[in-house]
Parts: structure tokens; sequence; C-alpha cells
């Protein structure tokens, strides 16, 4: 099939979906693209979810001593927390970032001084998960353990979040 005999279908397919006055971006309130949008209250219980079990990850992966891959999964299920923070703000899709403090000022969220050198630091975990030619921390099961309790409160903080956005 050629180009020109392509764009004619799609434009076919788009007037018999929208009809002739609904073909441009003025258009996209039709019912079909109301259909279409995203479902922000499912999207929000999908990350949210998705966070949590990421944290019940992380705890096990702690308690067999894989600590580096623990605290990568405390450090994705901050992110995922704050995907969902940034949904319930924007109505809109998070970007694909992983740094914590961007996804907090997306998300509209006033954090103190401590919660963004927290957010900031903790940012090294997903980098030692995702590249091993990152910089590397020395860890030891009670370091991760206290790394582990105060990503917790930082959790249940954001989580809490959610109800005030």
């Amino acid at each position: 099939m050629r180009l020109g005999e392509a764009l004619r279908r799609s434009y076919s397919l788009l007037l018999f979906l929208f009809g002739p006055a609904h073909t441009g971006p003025e258009s996209w309130e039709s019912p079909l693209c109301r259909r279409v949008r995203m479902d922000v209250d499912k999207q929000v219980e999908y990350w949210t979810t998705g966070s949590a079990e990421d944290l019940v990850a992380a705890e096990t992966l702690l308690e067999k001593s894989c600590l580096r891959q623990g605290l990568f999964f405390v450090h994705l299920a901050l992110e995922k927390m704050l995907k969902a923070l940034v949904i319930r703000a924007t109505s809109d899709v998070p970007p694909r970032i992983h740094n914590l403090v961007r996804l907090a000022q997306l998300a509209g969220l006033e954090i103190n001084n401590e919660q963004e050198r927290f957010l900031r630091r903790f940012d090294l975990y997903q980098l030692e998960g995702r590249y091993p030619d990152s910089q590397q921390v020395a860890l030891d099961p009670d370091l991760a353990r206290q790394e582990l309790q105060k990503a917790t409160e930082v959790w249940q903080w954001l989580k809490a979040q959610s109800s005030t956005l």
C-alpha cells in the first residue's frame, strides 16, 4: 500500500469515527475521546498497589541479606507512590523518570529539607540497581534496616498525601 492510500484510509477512519467536524484538536472532547481518556482512579490504584507490593518485596529481600536489591525495591516503592501522586495531581501519565525529588515536585508536594535530602540520597540505590558502574555504597544489614525504616516512614507520609490532593 502506498503512503497516499494509507493516509486516505486513515482520514476516512477518522471521518467515520468522529464525523467531518471532529478531525482536529477541537474535537478532543468527542464521546470516543472521553471513553479512552485515562481513568485517574484506576491509574492511582495501579501505582499505589504496585508500590505496596514492592515495599513487601524489599522487606523480604533485606531479610534474605540481599541488601542492594532490597534497597532498589524500596526506591521503586517510593517512586511508584510518587508517580501515583503525580497522576492524582495532574490527571496525566507520569514521566518515565526515577528522580524522587523531581517526582515530588511534579506531584506538587511541599517537602521539607530533611525529606528532600533523604529522597535525593535515596536515588543512589536505584542507580546501583540499574547501573553496575555507578557509585557503590558499602552496605551492611544495620544500615539497610535503618534505610528501610526511614523509607517506610516517608512512604506512609506519601500515602497519606494522596487523600489530600
